[in-house]
C-alpha cells in the first residue's frame, strides 16, 4: 500500500497504492469531459484499434477510468476532465504490461510511448509532470546503485555478515539521499502534486521526525491539503504525534495462539519491543533471527518482545512462529491490514516496531539489524 509504486518499482522504498492497479479490471468506464486538457500521444508497433486507457487515482486508492481512445496510424487523443485539484492519473495500453503515471494539471500533454519498453516512455507537459519525472529519475538512480552492488556479489558473499552490513549501509545512504531530495523539492514546489506524493512517502517510511514532517506539511498549498491524499496525510500526522518518542504507547489487547487474551501492560518488561510482523512478510521473516538473537542475549536482563501479527491465516501464523523459533508473546486479530492495533499505531508497512520502557512510554521506533542490538546494549548492557 505505497504511493510511489505507481511511479517507480523501487524495493528500498515503502509504497502505498500498488494494489490499486489490481483493481483496474474491476472499475467501470465513465464518460469523458471535453472541457479539460488533451493528452495527445504516439505509439509504434501496435495495431490500429488498440485501446489506450487513462484512469484516475480515487479516494480509497482505487482507480476510475476517465477516458479511452483507440490508436489510429500510431496516434491517439485522450480527453482529460478539468480538475480543481491536480490529480494522479495512470495510462495503460491494451495488451501491454505496465503503466505510466502522470499528473492532470489542466495542461495539454504529449505522450511518446514504446510498446516493448513502456518504462522508457514519457508523458510531458506542465511543471508537475516535470517534477514527477525528476522524482522518478531520482528513485531509479538509487535503485540502480543497489542493483549494481548486488550483481557484483556472488551468493556466498551475500551471506557474509560484513557484506550484508555494507549493503544495509548503502541502502541507508540512498534512503537519506532520497530524503534530502524530497525535502528540498517539497520546499521549492509546495503547490505541485508530486510534493504531496513525496511527503506521503516520507511519512510512510518514517524517514523524517514528526516535527519536521508537520513543518513540511504546513508549508503545502491549501489546494494540496484539500486533496484527498493531503487530507489523509494531515490526519495521519495528527495521529502520529500521539506515537512520538516520549509519549505513552496506546493500550491494546488481542488473542494469543492459545486463544487467551493478552494486554500490552501484561507483556511489559524493563524494555519491550512491540513488533508488527506477519508470516507472509519476507522482510519480517528475515529480521526475525536478529530479534531472536537480541532477545536471547538480553531477556534475562529485562528485554521482552510482543509480536503483533497482521496475518489472516492462523495456521500460517503458528507455522511461522514455530519455524522462526520465536519464544516471546504473540497476539493477532487475524485481520490483515484491518487489524485494529495496526490502525491505532498507524502501521501501513511492516516490519515496524516500537520500543517501550516499563511504563509503556515510547523510547525508540523501527529498530532493525544492528541498530536494535546497539540500542538494547545501551539500555541493558551494564546491568
Amino acid at each position: 500500500m505505497y504511493l510511489c509504486s505507481l511511479i517507480q518499482n523501487n524495493f528500498i522504498m515503502y509504497k502505498i497504492v500498488a494494489f490499486s492497479l489490481m483493481m483496474f479490471a474491476l472499475v467501470s468506464l465513465t464518460s469523458c469531459n471535453n472541457d479539460g486538457a488533451v493528452l495527445k500521444g504516439s505509439i509504434d508497433n501496435v495495431e490500429d484499434g488498440t485501446s489506450v486507457f487513462v484512469s484516475e487515482l480515487t479516494k480509497g486508492y482505487g482507480t476510475k477510468i476517465i477516458d479511452s481512445a483507440q490508436v489510429q496510424n500510431g496516434s491517439f487523443t485522450i480527453h482529460l476532465p478539468k480538475t480543481p485539484i491536480q490529480s494522479l492519473n495512470i495510462l495503460s495500453i491494451q495488451g501491454v504490461n505496465g503503466n505510466l503515471s502522470f499528473v492532470n494539471e489542466n495542461t495539454s500533454l504529449r505522450a511518446k510511448l514504446y510498446k516493448d519498453s513502456l518504462h522508457k516512455s514519457e508523458i510531458t507537459g506542465g511543471a508537475a509532470n516535470r517534477m514527477l519525472k525528476d522524482y522518478q529519475n531520482q528513485l531509479a538512480k538509487g535503485n540502480n546503485k543497489i542493483i549494481q552492488a548486488t550483481d557484483a556479489l556472488d551468493y556466498d558473499e551475500l551471506q557474509d555478515t560484513t557484506v550484508a552490513q555494507n549493503m544495509q549501509d548503502l541502502q541507508a545512504k540512498i534512503q537519506e539521499e532520497n530524503t534530502v531530495y524530497r525535502k528540498e523539492a517539497i520546499e521549492e514546489h509546495p503547490d505541485l502534486l508530486p510534493s504531496l506524493l513525496m511527503l506521503f512517502d516520507m511519512e510512510q517510511t518514517r524517514s523524517v521526525a514528526q516535527p519536521e514532517m508537520k513543518k513540511l506539511y504546513d508549508g503545502l498549498s491549501p489546494q494540496l491539503k484539500d486533496h484527498f491524499i493531503g487530507q489523509e496525510l494531515g490526519q495521519r500526522l495528527a495521529q502520529g504525534g500521539a506515537l512520538a518518542i516520549g509519549k505513552k504507547a496506546p493500550s491494546f489487547k488481542a488473542t494469543t495462539p492459545e486463544g487467551d487474551e493478552l494486554a500490552l501492560e501484561e507483556a511489559l518488561g524493563k524494555y519491550t519491543l512491540v513488533d508488527f510482523w506477519a508470516a507472509w512478510c519476507m522482510p519480517c521473516r528475515k529480521e526475525n533471527p536478529n530479534i531472536v538473537k537480541v532477545y536471547n542475549k538480553y531477556h534475562e536482563k529485562g528485554f521482552n518482545v510482543l509480536g503483533v501479527s497482521l496475518d489472516k491465516s492462523k495456521e500460517a501464523w503458528l507455522e511461522a512462529i514455530k519455524k522462526d523459533g520465536l519464544p516471546w508473546n504473540q497476539i493477532s486479530n487475524l485481520r490483515f491490514w484491518n487489524d485494529p492495533i495496526a490502525k491505532k499505531y498507524n502501521i501501513r508497512a511492516i516490519p515496524a516496531n516500537f520500543l517501550l520502557d516499563q511504563d509503556g512510554v515510547i523510547v525508540d521506533k523501527d529498530l532493525r539489524g544492528p541498530n536494535l542490538e546497539k540500542k538494547i546494549e545501551e539500555l541493558l548492557g551494564q546491568e
